[in-house]
């Protein structure tokens, strides 16, 4: 980044989990990776825009996250239902981060956004364990807003599978 290599940074960023990057390597790491990257990189990258909006994200900052994912595929993004149900239009790991986003805007899972989300795995490779582990962590969130707990732990459960197959302790230590 010093030398003005961005995109040989966003592979590096890439190699190093990409979103995850936070998870494995702490807040400070993470912002300071963001901080080397031009403004312009969040409408030229997905890694970086992912990044800056999870970044977003946990600072509270909800709407700069809607935005940033805005600016970079479109306003339709804003609208969850399309974009889980967009399969052939929008990768599953953008789907996933959108799962995961819900969160944030506190928006209710409902039961077709929740077969939505359960679709996303199918178009998953076996070994996407972060990925796959996300999914399972966002439903989970929402099966214990709305109390159903005997389906949280199910969901719990491989979420965690997946977070430890991937070496995310830290991941696998917010589901224990």
């Amino acid at each position: 980044q010093a030398v003005g290599a961005f995109e040989a940074a966003e592979h590096l960023l890439e190699a190093e989990h990409g979103w995850y990057f936070l998870y494995f390597h702490g807040a400070t790491a993470f912002d300071e990776v963001l901080a080397g990257f031009p403004e312009e990189a969040s409408r030229q990258s997905d890694i970086v825009v992912f990044c800056r909006a999870l970044q977003a994200l946990k600072h509270g900052e909800v709407s700069l996250a809607r935005r940033l994912l805005a600016d970079r595929f479109g306003n339709e993004t804003l609208e969850p239902a399309r974009v889980l149900a967009a399969r052939g239009r929008y990768s599953a790991e953008f789907r996933s981060f959108r799962l995961v986003m819900l969160i944030y805007e506190d928006i209710p899972l409902t039961e077709d956004l929740l077969q939505l989300a359960f679709a996303i795995l199918a178009d998953l490779p076996i070994e996407s364990h972060l990925l796959r582990g996300s999914i399972h962590n966002a439903i989970l969130e929402f099966y214990l807003r709305t109390r159903r707990f005997a389906e949280a732990e199910d969901v719990a459960e491989r979420a965690l599978r997946h977070y430890r197959a991937a070496g995310a302790s830290l991941l696998a230590f917010y589901i224990s």
